[in-house]
């Protein structure tokens, strides 16, 4: 993990990140591929936008995993966050 690197602790470089990055050609391929998925688990989910998305349109049992715990917070307090797990770890020292 990248401990130096501020958006993983300023909650406000995490939510301008969330902002700056909206919704993009690359998260509907994303979302397709989770159709008909019974599980999914999202490795550097960030805040939360297209794991939400898919366990919301894809019926999926959800899984989202990101080293940033700022990032995480601002998941964690999306609408419906509550019904997934989410954990901070990268795809290293995650576990199931």
């Amino acid at each position: 993990m990248a401990a130096e690197d501020r958006l993983y602790d300023d909650a406000a470089l995490a939510r301008f990140y969330d902002l700056d990055n909206g919704w993009t050609a690359d998260r509907d391929f994303c979302l397709g591929l989770a159709n008909g998925c019974r599980s999914v688990l999202d490795l550097g989910g960030g805040t939360g936008a297209l794991t939400l998305r898919i366990a919301r349109e894809a019926g999926a049992s959800l899984v989202g995993v990101d080293p940033a715990g700022a990032m995480l917070d601002l998941a964690r307090a999306r609408p419906g966050a509550g019904k997934l797990r989410w954990v901070q770890a990268d795809a290293r020292g995650w576990r199931r």
